[in-house]
């Protein structure tokens, strides 16, 4: 997890530098996003932050949405009620397999993937290196002071 985390970090820190490229010339701009892409393939970002389209393969990333969360304009889907459907039941696991990849549910309710993407207005656009780190190590969204609730306990990452 921990490799997951530092990956992660890696990753804004090339899309902060590629997205003030004004600094430094066409060809580092090109190698940090070469080096971006492959960090998000390697931390999985995709798997979880990028909606899934059907296709006559089955279901694959939609590659016009990459990285941009759970999609707003999609059905929130029903929770069952726990206890009566307990979690790891067979009932649960087949709810579970129901979702979106960018929705995740537990004892806590929802969770819905953010938008990673660098746009500054609904995605990480406006975030620093120092702002991203402090998000990774609290687990708490800097500017709304609120915890971040993915599937997984940020503690577990640091």
């Amino acid at each position: 997890m921990l490799r997951i985390l530092l990956l992660t970090i890696l990753l804004t820190s090339v899309a902060y530098l590629v997205l003030n490229a004004q600094d430094y010339d066409a060809d580092s701009a090109q190698k940090g996003q070469e080096r971006g892409k492959q960090l998000v393939i390697q931390g999985r970002c995709n798997n979880c932050h990028t909606p899934l389209i059907e296709t006559k393969d089955g279901l694959i990333p939609d590659s016009k949405r990459t990285l941009s969360g759970h999609p707003s304009d999609s059905e929130i889907p029903e929770i069952p009620q726990i206890p009566a459907v307990e979690i790891d039941s067979e009932e649960w696991l087949k709810f579970l397999y129901s979702l979106d990849s960018t929705v995740w549910a537990g004892e806590w309710g929802m969770s819905f993937s953010a938008n990673l993407t660098p746009d500054p207005m609904i995605g990480i656009g406006k975030w620093n290196e120092e702002i991203f780190i402090e998000i990774m190590r609290s687990g708490r969204h800097v500017n709304l002071k609120r915890n971040i609730k993915p599937p997984y306990a940020m503690e577990r990452l640091c």
